[in-house]
Order: structure tokens, then sequence, then C-alpha cells
């Protein structure tokens, strides 16, 4: 969810897809605003950036972490074509997220 809690995102592993939705702040309700490639196959976690604007997905099957940027004023996310290469990720944290 988005830091301030008007975003949802989702990944689909079915569809290798992130999904994402606005929440109404009054009756929580859902709109679909975005359906994108993963970037992989099986997005099996993903993790916002501390700063709200990079969202790296990790693709288990394809051995490959993904980096998305966020548009701070509509929550879409836009593939980067950057990533990095690793056999089965399947978790990401930042560094300070540690407790």
């Amino acid at each position: 969810m988005s830091a301030d809690g008007t975003i949802l995102y989702l990944t689909d592993r079915g569809e290798n897809t992130i999904v994402v939705h606005a929440i109404d702040p009054e009756t929580g309700k859902l709109t679909f605003l975005q359906r994108i490639a993963c970037g992989g196959e099986f997005p099996w976690h993903f993790a916002i950036a501390p700063s709200g604007s990079w969202m790296l997905v990790a693709n288990e099957r394809s051995n490959r972490i993904e980096v998305f940027s966020i548009d701070a004023a509509t929550g879409h996310v836009a593939p980067t074509r950057n990533g990095l290469d690793m056999p089965r990720p399947v978790h990401i944290l930042f560094a300070g997220e540690i407790a």
C-alpha cells in the first residue's frame, strides 16, 4: 500500500502482473487503475522503497528482480528496464527496514 493509504498494489502470480487500485478514503472501495506485466515470471514478493518512488519485484521463476518507478500523482507503476539477475528471489527488504 502507498504510504498515504490511497493506493493498493498487488501481484498476480497467475498472470505475472502488478495490479494497482485506488482506495476511497471514506468507504474503502477499490477502483481499478492499472494492470502491468511484472517483468518476469511468478512475482513472489515486492517492496516499495521508503521514498515511495520505486517498486522492486522479485520474480522467482525468472530469477530476476525488476525495478519499477511509481508516479506519485497517479500511483501508476512503469518499468525502468533495470533489474538484477538473482537465483530464485523471494523477498525484498530495504536497508533500514530491519527491526
